[in-house]
């Protein structure tokens, strides 16, 4: 073997140490930065925003079919419809509680954006009691047109909920100041913020 050839695979290992060494650096070693109180808050609105904007989604997704009796069809589309709502009511409450966490002693111009926001997320919440009655309904007749009735249902409380959820969007994209400031300062709200 020649002299150099024994060196070169510790020559290259070294080289390879030597290039990937920045790069262990790249975990999340450094701490996100702090939030504010009402950054934190705003963190939290946002958060429990996207999980609602999620659940909304799947309220527009066709309901399932298949070739089973048509009781045991409207047994299924019930059920979706069903979790679906639960979906979104979880994914509502969850944004009123971080509505309401408001920081004790915040600016007035948070408590007003607080006041807007819980009042577009009621309405969410108001359109999901009706989208519960009517599931119900149309699961109490097992017929062909109880399984119009629940797509209806589904179709109805996705255009609902959506419509008061562009509300609290709005409330969010258009604060200003105080809310303005602690809606940029959080990373969840960056879609929102532009």
């Amino acid at each position: 073997m020649a002299a150099g050839t024994a060196t070169r695979p510790f020559v290259l290992l070294s080289a390879f140490a030597v290039a990937i060494a920045p790069l262990s650096g790249c975990g999340n070693d450094e701490a996100a930065p702090e939030l504010s109180e009402n950054g934190a808050w705003a963190q939290g609105v946002c958060e429990g925003f996207d999980d609602l904007v999620t659940a909304l989604d799947g309220l527009g997704e066709p309901l399932p079919s298949s070739d089973a009796s048509i009781r045991d069809r409207v047994t299924a589309a019930a059920d979706e419809v069903r979790n679906r709502v639960d979906a979104v009511r979880s994914a509502a409450d969850s944004l009123v509680t971080a509505i309401d966490d408001v920081p004790p002693g915040t600016d007035a111009a948070i408590d007003d954006a607080k006041a807007s926001l819980q009042e577009a997320a009621d309405e969410v919440r108001d359109s999901l009691s009706a989208a519960s009655d009517a599931v119900e309904g149309a699961a109490s007749t097992p017929d062909a047109a109880s399984l119009s009735a629940l797509a209806a249902a589904a179709a109805d409380l996705a255009t609902t909920a959506q419509t008061s959820a562009d509300e609290v969007r709005s409330a969010i994209e258009s604060g200003t100041g105080a809310v303005e400031a602690a809606f940029q300062e959080a990373p969840a709200c960056d879609a929102y913020t532009g």
